[in-house]
């Protein structure tokens, strides 16, 4: 069973209109397919310790240094500015400023039975192609559960193979008691 993948978070500026990233669902995002556990408004002021290490920075201050540098381009080149001077710019003009904080955590990419003829070309029994799969309306299990229902319908079958085995001895020891109705000689 694979492990859970570790959340990361999102930041995007609002405009108004509702995040188009729902809680609970997947998404594709900058070309990864992910699963959204949560979307939050925020205002950049208010972004934790947690949430700025989710979005990749060592904490707050670091993710306000980096916004600047990302944002206000311009006013950070027109002169050296010291790290107090960059941080009350953001207090200044971003702080109050809306945004949708997502988290969110990498989605297993979807698998498909494979079409017959990618099979017999000795291709793999999966693809993560809707158009080169039997169905494409039917995606699979994820891994994690097939592996783990493979074990136990396994592990059934090798206790039903047993189980057969003695049924088997026990018919076969029976008709050898039928054949000697006599016991036998010490």
């Amino acid at each position: 069973m694979s492990a859970p993948q570790p959340q990361r978070g999102l930041l995007r500026l609002a405009t108004g209109k509702p995040c188009r990233l729902k809680a609970g669902r997947d998404h594709s995002v900058a070309g990864e397919r992910v699963h959204v556990a949560a979307v939050d408004h925020v205002a950049l002021g208010d972004i934790t310790h947690d949430q700025a290490r989710l979005l990749g920075h060592k904490g707050t201050a670091a993710f306000k240094r980096d916004w600047i540098s990302s944002r206000d381009r311009t006013w950070l080149l027109a002169a050296d500015r010291t790290d107090s001077e960059i941080l009350e710019r953001f207090q200044a003009r971003w702080a109050h400023r809306g945004a949708w904080f997502v988290r969110y955590q990498a989605a297993e990419e979807p698998r498909f039975l494979a079409a017959q003829q990618d099979i017999l070309r000795g291709g793999e029994q999966y693809t993560p192609n809707r158009a080169r799969s039997i169905d494409p309306d039917a995606e699979c299990i994820d891994k994690a559960t097939q592996d783990r229902y493979s074990k136990d319908a396994l592990a059934f079958c090798i206790g039903r193979q047993i189980n057969r085995q003695r049924e088997l001895e026990r018919d076969q020891a029976k008709r050898e008691g039928e054949r000697r109705p006599y016991p036998k000689a010490a």
